[in-house]
């Protein structure tokens, strides 16, 4: 290669490199604008919260930093009612720094920020090394791509363990395109993490460990390197079954039990389908870019194939498991996997275009390859910056229930809570979850029909056995139950509204409450006792 030609490769890089520092910086500022408008001002505080399922592990988290052991009511039966325990015991170290409620899920949004930065830079990494003409550039384009990937950033940002996951799964990944030295020492011990952000991400793990089997160099040790990798898991698994058996006397989270069975199988299959319906034609241009990529690269580039793998296995776990609640965002089951998709679409459309597309042109489609990965309500979050974040109004509502029990209640009322996380989380009250996420005997009633998360209940269980004091809401079923009015009565003042048990009226330290009685309407004024 001649000198100039050597300058020009040096200088290529050097702004490519540039390009990857810039992407990663915006990605990090936009990210904390986008942890700001989570927020909100409740009584002159800024007010941080998770969303609300990423709540129910932080009241988790300070129940253990407070002493009282990873339990969701104190003194109460432990039930395993979170799935991700690595990211529950991180939310237990950002309680243990002694952060108050109101600015502790800023920690941990500013954790997952820290991630999304990771993702990126192993984004571009990965690019760099698994294939065959990998570049600076290329991999400041892939980087480029996961950035304008809105699921990943919107779902970490919000407090799920999305984040964890992308960056365990794109790190099995740069081991694998890394020297081989490195994949043989470091990879058998870094899959013992996997199992403990999530069970289900064996997944990953499995595909990360066969994929040692075929990479060149030496036979005999890629063999050792996948027994002492199998082993550790194994290991890893094992040990969260036991901690699992011994601390909850059952070795799998609660939510397996929700969500995982007594619901019709076919009606869980069709709703992993419709969601995968939906996204395939914005998916479209990615596949057949990522068909390119590895058509070009063939079969001798074992860690190309195992990204294509770790991405499809997640769309079939998702369609299997019955996919997401949240319609309209992309499902926190292949979300983290979306980086897979865009690392093999982008050299698609790189090995396509090669030098004859100009460099802001190929930007931009890079751009759009990222867009084109994101369900319509994951972009409108996080690129539509006047609109307000995911449940945000529901969000600041919940956190203004739980902190008016908290000043307005005795510590002993019993809230029942549709919205698991963010109201027992802020009011320091016992909960029963109506929804079975922290309740084992509603995760295994079988289910009529299916929403995922969402489709069981046992009323006269929650009614006449639980007893919660108070609902911060009622469903139209609960509304219409003759159980629940002879129990419960509406309670209203100027700035509350609560449905309590009758009986439990004295445990509301408000002075006054208009009262009505749901059997009859009548409506009278109640005042506490002096």
């Amino acid at each position: 290669m001649s000198s100039s030609a050597t300058s020009s490769h040096a200088t290529e890089a050097s702004r490519s490199k540039r390009l990857l520092h810039i992407v990663i910086g915006s990605a990090l500022a936009w990210g904390a604008f986008y942890i700001l408008r989570t927020s909100f001002v409740i009584d002159g505080e800024r007010v941080f919260t998770l969303w609300d399922d990423g709540m129910i592990s932080m009241r988790y988290a300070k129940n253990f930093a407070l002493g009282h052991g990873l339990v969701w009511n104190p003194g109460e039966l432990a039930v395993q009612g979170y799935s991700n325990p690595l990211v529950t015991l991180a939310m237990a170290a950002v309680h243990g720094l002694g952060f108050a409620d109101a600015k502790a899920a800023l920690v941990m949004q500013l954790l997952n920020l820290a991630f999304v930065g990771v993702t990126l830079w192993l984004s571009a990494q990965i690019a760099e090394k698994m294939f065959r003409d990998g570049t600076a550039r290329l991999g400041a384009s892939t980087a480029l791509a996961v950035a304008c990937c809105a699921p990943v950033a919107v779902w970490s940002l919000q407090g799920s363990d999305v984040g964890f996951v992308a960056v365990y799964a794109l790190t099995c990944l740069y081991l694998l395109c890394g020297p081989g030295e490195r994949c043989h020492r470091w990879l058998p011990w870094f899959v013992a993490v996997g199992v403990w952000i999530r069970m289900d991400t064996v997944l990953v793990t499995g595909i990360a460990l066969l994929a040692v089997l075929g990479l060149p160099g030496d036979r005999s040790r890629a063999r050792r390197t996948f027994l002492r990798g199998s082993l550790v898991t194994a290991a890893s698994a094992l040990a969260l079954l036991a901690f699992g058996q011994l601390y909850y006397g059952n070795p799998l989270p609660n939510t397996f039990y929700l969500k995982a069975t007594g619901s019709p199988q076919l009606e869980v299959l069709a709703w992993g389908f419709e969601d995968i319906e939906k996204r395939i034609v914005g998916w479209l241009p990615l596949l057949v870019l990522a068909g390119v990529a590895l058509a070009r690269e063939g079969k001798r580039n074992v860690p190309a194939l195992a990204t294509a793998a770790m991405f499809t296995i997640a769309v079939a776990y998702n369609v299997w498991v019955g996919s997401d609640w949240m319609k309209g965002y992309e499902s926190r089951f292949y979300a983290p996997l979306l980086p897979c998709l865009l690392l093999l679409s982008t050299q698609g459309l790189h090995s396509l275009a090669r030098d004859r597309v100009p460099a802001f042109a190929l930007l931009g489609t890079v751009c759009m390859l990222g867009v084109f990965a994101n369900a319509p309500n994951s972009n409108r979050d996080w690129f539509q910056f006047t609109q307000p974040t995911m449940y945000h109004a529901k969000n600041k509502e919940m956190v203004e229930q739980g902190l008016y029990l908290k000043t307005h209640s005795e510590p002993t009322t019993r809230i029942g809570s549709f919205w698991g996380g963010i109201p027992p989380y802020f009011s320091d009250r016992p909960a029963v979850d109506v929804l079975g996420k922290s309740d084992p005997h509603i995760a295994r009633v079988p289910a009529e029909s299916f929403w995922p998360g969402h489709s069981k209940y046992d009323w006269p269980y929650v009614i006449d056995e639980r007893k919660p004091d108070v609902f911060l809401r009622a469903s139209p079923d609960l509304k219409k139950r003759d159980d629940f009015k002879r129990a419960y009565v509406l309670a209203r003042n100027a700035s509350f509204e609560v449905y309590v048990r009758k009986g439990s009226l004295e445990k509301l330290t408000a002075a006054s409450w208009q009262i009505r009685d749901l059997e009859t309407g009548a409506v009278r004024r109640w005042r506490r006792p002096r």
